[in-house]
Parts: C-alpha cells; structure tokens; sequence
C-alpha cells in the first residue's frame, strides 16, 4: 500500500504538465540536485521556461543556479533592471 507522500507525489504528478513529469519525479525521490533545482524554478514559474530565463527574483536563493538561460551577475541585473550606468571598474560586456 502506498505510503501518504507517495500518494501526494502521484496526486500532484498528475497536474503537472506531461514533458516536466519525468524531471518532476526524480526530483522530489532524490535523484538530483539539479532535478529538484529545475523542478522548484518550473513550478515556481507556472512552468514557462521562458519566465525562468527571464526572472527577477534576485532574493530566491536558487536565484544564482536558476535554469535555462544566461547566468548574469547581480550588478548586470541591477543595470538592466534600474538602468543604472555600469559601477566604476566593471567590466562592460
């Protein structure tokens, strides 16, 4: 007989988009860090990639390690996002 978390995992599976399921599964069993990493990103996100590359949650701590995109350091993001002229030193890319 299935345990209560077994049986949540298979409830909430079920309302997760099918191409996420697989990735979805191995995270929440442990398979990886990485799996649970993108599964928490895509679940936070509504499960749009692009909203991932594009997000502006700079207080999450999986900010840094987010996938799906360019990592971009928090003074290039502080620029795009206050148009704030590059800090003395910085290098311009």
């Amino acid at each position: 007989m299935e345990n209560l978390a077994e049986k949540k995992i298979s409830k909430r599976t079920g309302e997760i988009p099918e191409p996420y399921r697989k990735g979805y599964k191995k995270a929440v069993k442990g398979g990886s860090k990485s799996a649970a990493i993108k599964a928490f990103c895509l679940e936070c996100s509504m499960w749009q990639e692009n909203e991932i590359t594009g997000c502006k949650a700079v207080t999450c701590p999986l900010y840094s390690v987010r996938p799906f995109g360019k990592r971009r350091s928090l003074a290039e993001l502080a620029m795009t996002l206050f148009r704030m002229p590059p800090i003395k030193g910085e290098k311009d890319e």
